[in-house]
């Protein structure tokens, strides 16, 4: 199996400045604000392993990185299977996850001018429901007809709202398939491996 390298992400000015761990038992979400259970070691590779998050410390200097763009994908093995490229000028560590900073998409009708519910890091959490980070929601429907794009089911809760609250193990990245939204719980959502956050600090 391909292991596909770290200096494969960082071409043309990225640099990869965070990168999440489905199935390793720690928060996503508090990784990224403030390194709890992450290491600052950047891997050479994204090869499999339930080691800790990754997280460069320059992330505790955001807004004086001059940061033009900022790319949150998922990765399954070797193959980049989702992305948002956000502008990321005069930004903070939490507000460039944002619908009106969207520049380019793999999904064509999540845009800037679209209509979302939840679009943010922090989410949607509910004590005892549910723990939805990094959450591109369309609609509330109930469970069945929820619609979305993209969540990190950040960890366990006792009384899950929904399947896709449920997991084998957390964290668990989850996405639509198709070239659009979807129904975030039927079988077509798809899962990932990795998710990795990079900036671009000089464009052109």
């Amino acid at each position: 199996m391909n292991v596909l390298k770290t200096e494969d992400l960082e071409q043309d000015g990225w640099r990869m400045v965070f990168r999440g761990t489905s199935d390793n038992g720690h928060s996503v979400y508090y990784a990224w604000i403030d390194g709890k259970n992450s290491n600052p070691d950047k891997p050479v590779s994204m090869k499999r392993s339930h080691g800790l998050h990754y997280r460069d410390n320059v992330l505790d200097n955001w807004s004086n990185l001059d940061i033009k763009l900022v790319k949150f994908a998922f990765y399954d093995s070797d193959k980049e299977v989702a992305y948002v490229i956000f502008n990321g000028e005069d930004s903070d560590l939490n507000n460039w996850f944002d619908k009106s900073r969207v520049i380019d998409s793999s999904w064509p009708d999540l845009t800037s001018t679209s209509t979302f519910n939840y679009f943010s890091i922090k989410g949607h959490i509910l004590n005892y429901l549910h723990d939805r980070r990094f959450y591109i929601n369309r609609s509330n429907g109930g469970c069945a007809n929820d619609l979305g794009h993209l969540a990190i089911i950040n960890s366990a809760v006792s009384k899950p709202e929904c399947l896709f609250d449920s997991q084998p193990s957390y964290p668990a990245f989850i996405y639509s398939k198709y070239n659009s939204v979807d129904f975030i719980q039927r079988r077509m959502f798809g899962t990932a491996d990795f998710m990795v956050v990079s900036i671009k600090t000089i464009v052109g």
